[in-house]
């Protein structure tokens, strides 16, 4: 396929730019900044400034990879041989320091400790030590992990006020135990080696280093991709500041790609703001929303010559009860009468606590739903008894697997895992040679010695017939994901997803099978397998990247949305909003309540307070009245179809 196929008459121009400099993209919501990276990885491999092996593609997320990559086959035709490596930044980050051990301090084999064993083992053990709560403790880490990603670290000012020595040294002590690794050190650390040794920095600066979503990295983040282009990548990078949302959550730097062009020195900037998805009204209250954030970049969002006018409803219930019959009586008259189908309709929720109700009401209706949360199938604990056996099966070293292992097994108790943990550090030895020195005999435990020897022999011939099947990875998970998996437990779901990569070739062996569950963000994603005639009820958060003809936001009062009167926090929401509604293609309604009881007062910054105002964000969309809506009138429209 030329590249230049299939491109608009804004996007050519930047697909095709000069490949000597540095290139920002901003691209707003609708208006093909994926296909723009795509068609640009085609064009340096068909016009011969670059080989696959030459590009480097960082996404924020393994879904993304994903897409891209199937992207990259089915719409440009690129066969598997001639792929670049398309891989989020924290992959890319580790496949490289683990080529070049000798430059960094990663321990090795690589450990990285995830949110299950930073909550269950690393938290609880602090706590003990620094003789804290587990809250206290837990802030603690956010705010060392927080170091990192801001590089707050690597201010003298903040190392002289803000470390707690006495906290490192506990983690410290706790690292050496587990020989663990914390995610948020992989980019700071590649930072370090890339700044530290510049010619081993030039080995691995690829040609062309392609970023998407360049607003939601992290300040560390970012300085990596700098550190990258300083060593001779030519970067392009292609994001939206508008559509930053990830600040709270992750630490996201909008501001990384409003000074791109400061920065990275010789660059040209382009701007993407034809809409191809969204209707003119949506279009023209989005661009009221989100100019009311000063510190944006300035852009606007214009819509197609032949775009739809739109459908947008504000709507002013009395209550969340009312609130979520409403929204049950909207949806069933949108399909009983203007031909949706179940699976058009998304409702987004700025807390995913206000999804119980509506979803109460959608099933009193009979109207089919699913309600898509951020799923942790590694919190299951049937999963992550198995995924720890899968890890010693690997490495019987592993102390986070084999500590996580005894903690799940029935009648060990947690005096009896603690008991064996004391006594290892006590004789410097692993907690696998503990607890098989207890078993042997060669250390002494009485008290607990009948339960270590017990879930030790359970372990061995587990492991054993493990060892014998670990050639056949399709009977490798079914023996440790596929015993009676039931209806969508999260077992039947990951057992469903690695036999699909397996088939795929994808994984090829049990370090591929580890490698993929461990993924930093690991989660399942949303398919569309099973919600071809479904409801979608969804946070805001989940719903980026995605469209649907219709979009419903409830929950519209300034409790929840903004929820805050801090700046950064305002502007946050605000952009979250701002990409909600952008995500409809024919029919936005928005809805707020008057009142909230019960745990309705307490929602966001609700504090008890019964009465609710409407959010200020409709007023910045243009909307000085809303409707009043009721039983009657929702039912009216159930009926008839009729808009009130």
């Amino acid at each position: 396929m030329v590249w230049y196929e299939g491109l608009t008459d804004e996007q050519r121009p930047i697909v095709g730019c000069d490949s000597e400099k540095s290139i920002r993209l901003l691209a707003g919501p609708g208006t093909g900044k994926t296909k723009c990276l795509i068609h640009r990885v085609a064009y340096l491999e068909e016009e011969k400034l670059a080989k696959n092996q030459d590009i480097v593609v960082i996404t924020f997320t393994r879904a993304a990879a994903h897409e891209i990559r199937e992207r990259l086959i089915k719409e440009l035709k690129l066969s598997e041989e001639d792929l670049p490596s398309v891989r989020t930044l924290h992959s890319y980050a580790l496949a490289m320091m683990m080529k070049r051990p000798i430059y960094n301090d990663i321990k090795r084999p690589l450990r990285i400790a995830d949110d299950y064993e930073e909550k269950k083992i690393i938290i609880r053990e602090l706590a003990k030590m620094l003789n804290m709560n587990f809250r206290g403790v837990k802030k603690l880490l956010e705010e060392y992990n927080a170091a990192w990603n801001t590089l707050s670290i690597d201010n003298p000012d903040w190392r002289e006020t803000n470390r707690n020595i006495e906290f490192e040294k506990k983690l410290k002590i706790l690292r050496q135990f587990y020989s663990f690794t914390l995610r948020g050190e992989l980019p700071y650390k590649f930072k370090d080696m890339l700044e530290g040794e510049p010619i081993i920095a030039r080995e691995i600066a690829p040609l062309y280093l392609l970023v998407d979503e360049y607003q939601d990295l992290n300040r560390c983040d970012q300085a990596v991709i700098y550190a990258l282009a300083e060593a001779g990548s030519r970067v392009f990078v292609a994001g939206d500041d508008d559509q930053s949302i990830y600040v709270s959550l992750r630490h996201a730097n909008p501001e990384g790609i409003r000074r791109f062009p400061e920065r990275f020195k010789p660059c040209e900037s382009f701007k993407i703001e034809l809409c191809r998805r969204c209707p003119r009204q949506v279009i023209d209250i989005a661009n009221k929303l989100i100019s009311n954030d000063r510190d944006r970049e300035e852009k606007k969002l214009k819509s197609q010559p032949d775009a739809p006018e739109g459908n947008i409803r504000v709507l002013n219930f009395t209550g969340q009860r009312r609130e979520a019959i409403g929204i049950a009586n909207i949806c069933q008259g949108l399909h009983a009468h203007y031909g949706y189908k179940w699976s058009d309709i998304l409702i987004l929720l700025s807390r995913k606590n206000l999804g119980n109700l509506i979803a109460e009401e959608l099933d009193k209706s009979e109207i089919p739903f699913v309600n898509i949360e951020n799923k942790k199938p590694l919190d299951d604990e049937a999963v992550r008894l198995s995924y720890s056996e899968l890890r010693l099966l690997s490495d019987e070293y592993d102390a986070l697997a084999l500590r996580t292992w005894l903690d799940l097994q029935a009648g060990m108790g947690n005096s009896a895992v603690e008991a064996l943990r004391d006594l290892c550090s006590e004789n410097s030895i692993a907690l696998i040679e503990g607890a098989r020195g207890v078993a042997s005999g060669e250390y002494n435990l009485p008290r607990f010695r009948s339960k270590i020897v017990s879930a030790w022999r359970r372990l061995a011939e587990r492991l054993e017939v493990l060892k014998g099947v670990q050639e056949d990875l399709l009977t490798l998970i079914e023996l440790l994901f596929g015993i009676k998996p039931e209806g969508k437990s999260a077992m039947a779901e990951i057992y469903k997803f690695l036999t699909r990569l397996i088939q795929e070739k994808t994984i090829e062996n049990v370090d591929d099978l580890i490698a993929m569950l461990q993924t930093t963000e690991f989660d399942l994603e949303p398919t569309d397998e099973g919600l071809e005639n479904v409801v979608r009820i969804m946070t805001m958060h989940k719903a980026k990247g995605l469209e649907a003809p219709v979009v419903i936001v409830p929950g519209l009062e300034n409790d929840l949305m903004p929820g805050s009167e801090d700046i950064e926090t305002v502007n946050e929401k605000r952009r979250l909003l701002y990409v909600s509604i952008t995500r409809s293609k024919e029919v936005l309604i928005l809805t707020h309540c008057t009142y909230r009881s019960g745990r309705g007062a307490y929602m966001g910054a609700g504090g008890g307070e019964i009465q609710k105002k409407r959010s200020d964000f409709l007023k910045e969309m243009g909307f000085n009245y809303s409707t009043l809506a009721d039983d009657k009138n929702t039912k009216d429209f159930r009926d008839t179809g009729k808009w009130f």
